[in-house]
């Protein structure tokens, strides 16, 4: 009887530690299933594929939470829309991080991920598992987090302050560059892999996150960067709005309008050039696909680097996602994201947060800088800057291809002509305020402002201006070195760079006691947009129209509304923008060239009044000075 106890018990656990694993035809990992362990300690959750088992933990306030990382949502071959995992008997135990989806690692200069079946979700929550069944009281607001860079990996983000805030925080796991965005124009492969998989996890939410404590009626997405165009496309989606998928969006730092985010306008050039990399050679577009999909996908990531690296500064990118409508039967993105605005089809006005940060260019400055000198580091700071890198941001990264030298001609003036041309600090700084506006700060206002305008929905617009201990610059900056460099890095000390936001959200370390105020006031914000969808802070007023871009939020020491950010510099820019179109741009996009040309008019006309008011008391100041010395004169004389 003992032995057959114990044969019984030993099955028992051989039972207990079976590992189910899916593998798809391409070789890739789709689905890790585990039974669980002792159920009492893992704090159960039912979802529609099966149970989920966390472990709880405390932020770094102190504040106690569950933790379900690495939860399966949907699963995907290379290349191919994502699929719904089948419902299976089986649980799984999510009490560590998830397999990263394949990135190319810039710091570490290495393929992360080990492996292509990397659709998870993370849940973070408060409420402990069970007691929110039923009871729609106890429900929370969700915010999903949609990280990303430049679309080719996706940042690491802590939950602790927003989850502080009492919101159920999920992060996502997602296709990121070739392999979530290789598109060939055609069918063979459509691309917005990466989308699409967020599309996946949007419906997983709302069919399970009420288990969680989570309320599916009132999800928010986040997302930075190239994460904020995602949302944004997500946004303009009629499948995500209509089924009521969201009721919230906040877009920090980017938009599907900027040049480096706009959608792939020749996707199969960029294909092409991967391919030959790749020593994929076929003629057809089958034949190259199918070579491309052979490949270990650590290749294929180090190959997009090596593309990468060799311009890393031009644009379009070499990913990014596309207009899909007419190439699958349920496009991500079918038309062009400025049509879809311009048309406004909008069934329901979902509420936004949009704005920028003072000096979003500032680390891209930084980086192309720091190239610029490889060459010769005795070079003075400010022939380097004006003379090579604002030629290569006017040509390559906005990508102005007509009049390139008259219209860096023209930013020269705009910008510089008050700036001493040998001050290296001063035109660092104006350097990095041309790349601002061209990259983010002209877009970022279209984008909201249409948005407002064709959805009738609240549009919330801030500028975060606060200047603390935190900075994505000061790692960077300590690689700039000679003593040519200090200037320069002093304009960028005192810089707000692209990021610097985030680190006042996603922070897994306590903030510095100086910051902790900041750190408090914008997650508050964000935080109460997410439970209300309305305005998030007294006083903080929706914008009207893209005309005035009238109220926004200045977020700094202290925070104050403003209006008209940079108002003169985006006109110019919609003049510069107008002469760059080719003829054919002209013609098609006439209505643009009128409304840039409209918008210069006041600008010019008060120019013009400036200058005749100048020239005025010039005279006066010259007949003064001639009547003086006439009777001087005269004076003389007697």
């Amino acid at each position: 009887m003992a032995m057959r106890r114990n044969c019984s018990s030993w099955i028992e656990m051989l039972l207990l530690t079976i590992v189910l694993v899916f593998v798809c035809n391409d070789g890739t990992v789709s689905v890790v299933a585990q039974t669980p362990p002792d159920q009492s300690l893992r704090f159960p959750v039912n979802t529609t594929l099966g149970e989920v088992y966390g472990s709880k933990k405390i932020t770094v306030r102190g504040t106690p939470y569950y933790s379900y990382a690495g939860v399966a949502y949907a699963t995907a071959s290379r290349f191919q829309d994502p699929e719904p995992i089948p419902r299976r008997d089986f649980s799984t135990v999510a009490t560590t991080a998830p397999p990263l989806c394949p990135y190319w690692d810039q710091e570490g200069n290495r393929v992360r991920g080990k492996e292509e079946g990397c659709l998870h979700l993370s849940i973070f929550t408060r409420q402990p598992p069970g007691t929110s069944r039923d009871i729609r009281s106890l429900l929370s607001p969700v915010l999903l987090v949609v990280a990303n860079k430049r679309f080719l990996s996706i940042p690491q983000t802590s939950p602790d302050f927003l989850l502080d805030e009492q919101l159920v925080v999920v992060t996502v796991s997602y296709r990121v560059g070739v392999l979530g965005f290789l598109s060939t124009g055609d069918s063979h492969s459509p691309g917005n892999y990466g989308l699409l998989d967020l599309e996946m996890a949007l419906d997983w939410i709302q069919k399970n996150i009420e288990e969680f404590g989570g309320n599916p009626r009132h999800v928010t997405l986040l997302g930075h960067g190239a994460g904020a165009a995602l949302v944004s496309h997500l946004l303009l989606n009629p499948r995500v709005t209509d089924m009521q998928m969201i009721t919230g969006a906040i877009t920090m730092s980017g938009s599907p309008l900027c040049p480096w985010s706009a959608p792939l306008t020749d996707p199969m050039n960029k294909t092409r050039i991967l391919a030959e990399a790749l020593h994929c050679h076929g003629g057809d577009p089958h034949s190259m696909l199918e070579c491309i999909r052979s490949q270990p996908f650590e290749r294929i990531i180090t190959k997009q680097q090596e593309i990468y690296d060799q311009e890393p500064w031009s644009l379009p990118p070499l990913v990014a996602p596309v207009v899909d409508g007419g190439l699958r039967d349920r496009p991500a993105i079918a038309v062009d994201p400025l049509e879809a605005l311009e048309r406004g089809n909008f069934t329901r006005p979902i509420p936004l947060i949009s704005g920028v940060v003072t000096d979003e260019a500032a680390f891209l400055f930084t980086e192309m800088f720091k190239h610029e000198l490889k060459e010769d580091v005795t070079q003075h700071p400010p022939a380097v800057i004006v003379e090579r890198l604002l030629p290569t941001v006017v040509k390559n990264v906005a990508h102005f291809c007509n009049h390139a030298d008259e219209i860096v001609a023209l930013i020269r003036y705009f910008y510089f002509r008050q700036i001493e041309p040998r001050n290296a600090e001063g035109v660092a700084q104006a350097t990095i305020q041309v790349m601002t506006d061209l990259l983010y700060n002209e877009c970022q206002q279209k984008w909201a402002s249409l948005y407002r305008e064709k959805s009738g929905a609240d549009v919330f617009a801030y500028v975060f201006a606060y200047k603390g201990r935190l900075s994505t610059l000061y790692p960077l900056l300590e690689t700039l070195n000679g003593n040519s460099t200090t200037p320069v890095k002093s304009a960028l000390r005192r810089s707000v760079s692209h990021g610097d936001d985030l680190m006042y959200l996603f922070n897994d370390h306590l903030v510095p006691e100086d910051d902790r105020e900041m750190q408090n006031e914008i997650t508050r914000m964000w935080s109460e947009f997410a439970k209300i969808s309305s305005t998030p802070r007294n006083g903080w007023r929706s914008m009207q129209n893209y005309a005035d871009f009238k109220n926004y939020l200045l977020i700094g020491r202290p925070s104050r509304e403003e209006r008209r950010y940079r108002d003169d510099a985006i006109s110019f820019l919609h003049y510069v923008m107008a002469l760059s179109k080719t003829p054919e741009e002209e013609h098609t996009n006439s209505r643009d060239v009128e409304e840039a040309e409209n918008q210069n008019y006041e600008m010019i006309m008060w120019i013009l009044v400036g200058i005749a008011i100048f020239l005025f008391l010039a005279f006066i100041v010259t007949a003064i000075l001639f009547v003086r010395q006439k009777k001087k004169t005269t004076f003389v004389t007697r």
